[in-house]
């Protein structure tokens, strides 16, 4: 299974990281680093994050959480404009 994570916990306790770059876009797609020990101690930008080398700072402040997401007319391969609404797994109602 292929999951695109950008939780750290997640990436640690994953049984491997693929890590895609060196960036997004067209300088991206080219496989960066295979084994997530590698990638933790740093030399890919995730690898810096991991290591804590590089940090992201956190609002003070945060959005208020949303209940739905709702998606109207989805079109992209074999989906043929669906319309569906997902709950947030943190909504209560």
């Amino acid at each position: 299974m292929v999951v695109v994570e950008h939780d750290p916990a997640a990436m640690r306790a994953a049984s491997w990281m693929v890590e895609l770059g060196p960036a997004s876009g067209e300088a991206g797609g080219r496989s960066s680093t295979r084994d997530r020990r590698r990638g933790a101690r740093g030399g890919t930008l995730t690898g810096q994050y991991l290591s804590g080398e590089k940090r992201i700072g956190v609002p003070s402040a945060r959005r208020p959480a949303v209940r739905w997401l709702d998606v109207k007319g989805a079109r992209l391969h074999n989906i043929k404009g669906i319309d569906f609404r997902i709950r947030s797994a943190h909504s209560r109602r």
